[in-house]
């Protein structure tokens, strides 16, 4: 009676970890895909910039649609990808997505100037695009 019990445990939280698990290969795919299309877009706007005069207000509202698109499309990726709690799925592929992406830009431009009030109204964006994203990729 006492090993059935203990087998059971041991055989219900290697379950969790193995759900536990899955989440987090979903998030890590769901982050590369938001960063893959992130680069894309990227891409896509310096070749427009080579072409178009754009001043840095216009450049400014550029990148921050570039990181709701990213955030939303990873949401829902990953939100799928799990079937539930999108809102949560949402919410923690946003911080970590926006984490890396702080982190890259804080490499090439320096940590000092990408930490600002700008940046912290732009993490709460991604919060709230990455909880509806998830929401609605769970409805899907």
């Amino acid at each position: 009676d006492r090993i059935g019990d203990w087998s059971s445990d041991v055989c219900s939280s290697d379950l969790f970890i193995l759900k536990n698990n899955a989440f987090v290969n979903n998030l890590v795919k769901g982050t590369a895909r938001s960063f893959l299309l992130t680069v894309i877009m990227v891409i896509v706007y310096s070749i427009l910039m080579r072409f178009i005069d754009i001043n840095s207000n216009v450049s400014s509202v550029v990148y921050l649609i570039i990181t709701s698109l990213s955030v939303i499309y990873g949401a829902i990726y990953v939100a799928r990808a799990n079937e539930k709690k999108g809102w949560l799925s949402g919410m923690i592929l946003s911080l970590v997505y926006m984490i890396l992406i702080m982190c890259i830009s804080g490499f090439m431009q320096g940590f000092k100037d990408i930490i600002n009030l700008y940046a912290f109204y732009r993490i709460l964006i991604a919060l709230g695009m990455g909880a509806l994203s998830g929401m609605l990729g769970i409805n899907l």
